[in-house]
């Protein structure tokens, strides 16, 4: 199992991709073994995996979210992410 992130129509993604024993792409686990997922549509990005006894996998990580500053700035700044997937 590997994470990371995947730019998919010009934003971000948390990206994973899970092999099997042989060393090739786990065709069961999402699409031809890769999952991406969006988290707020600009960039999110996978730091740590943890793969659970009954099989979920916790992923760790951070996600780009929009503020206002007080003077009336604006642009984004990071937040944590935590996501679970089923096996």
């Amino acid at each position: 199992m590997l994470g990371g992130y995947a730019t998919v129509g010009g934003a971000t993604r948390v990206a994973l991709v899970r092999y099997d024993t042989t060393g090739t792409l786990d065709p069961t686990f999402g699409t031809a073994g890769t999952v991406t997922t969006a988290i707020n549509g600009r960039v999110d990005e996978a730091k740590g995996i943890a793969v659970q006894s009954d099989g979920k996998i916790v992923v760790v990580g951070r996600t780009a979210v929009p503020f206002v500053g007080s003077f009336g700035g604006h642009g984004f700044q990071d937040d944590m992410a935590i996501l679970r997937y089923l096996p």
